[in-house]
């Protein structure tokens, strides 16, 4: 009878592992999973490992990004005192969130610099209303006064971390004629105009850049970062 015992429990050990094997095959990439049949501890262990590479390849699903970008840290208007009160009041009547990135726990996405002329303290703010933002540009901190650019779905920057996560990779930056000529030569990309102001960097972060620079009526898209 005792040996019986340990044969029938031996024997689910094995199904066991078994089941697991055609479980994490078919719920990690189904489509690209070979069948595995496997009668031994020794095989079955095999599968598992085969299984574990499957895993490299697997792509999640349209729903994984709907939910990440759900989950993006987008933060009121009242969480930047910085801003001018005026920006503040036009901010939440446009619905606006600021969207932050990955990378910091530290309120970003708001910034100020010259960007029409030197001199002249601008601010730009990324600002997200369903899902969906542009850059909002304030030409001497004046909510009256202000340019706005094309919006952009947040979900196109979206990446993966990698460990299952998904994050929200969109950073503006103010730059100066520094930053702009050193990535044109490291770069090359479009001839920059005489840099008198700032610009404003665009950065997918982690993968490349794009530098806003405004000249005669008109905003430039230099190199960035690559």
């Amino acid at each position: 009878m005792r040996r019986l015992i340990l044969v029938i429990t031996a024997l689910a050990v094995v199904m066991g592992a078994a089941v697991l094997v055609y479980y994490r095959l078919a719920t990690t990439a189904p489509e690209n999973a070979a069948r595995v049949q496997s009668s031994t501890p020794e095989g079955t262990a095999d599968a598992i490992g085969e299984a574990d590479r499957t895993l490299v390849a697997y792509e999640p699903g349209p729903a994984i990004w709907d939910e990440a970008n759900a989950k993006v840290r987008r933060l009121s208007p009242g969480a930047f005192p910085e801003l001018p009160a005026g920006i503040r009041v036009e901010l939440v009547k446009r619905q606006c969130t600021v969207p932050q990135t990955f990378l910091s726990t530290q309120p970003h996405n708001v910034i100020h610099g010259e960007f029409y002329r030197k001199g002249q303290k601008d601010w730009a703010v990324l600002c997200s209303t369903g899902q969906v933002s542009s850059i909002l540009v304030f030409w001497g901190g004046s909510e009256k006064n202000m340019f706005v650019f094309p919006a952009t779905p947040d979900k196109n920057y979206l990446q993966g971390r990698g460990e299952g996560k998904i994050g929200y990779s969109c950073e503006i930056s103010a730059v100066g004629k520094d930053y702009i000529l050193e990535h044109h030569k490291r770069y090359g990309g479009p001839t920059p105009p005489p840099i008198a102001h700032d610009g404003i960097n665009v950065a997918f972060i982690e993968k490349a850049s794009s530098v806003l620079y405004r000249e005669k009526g008109e905003w430039l898209s230099l190199t960035g970062a690559d």
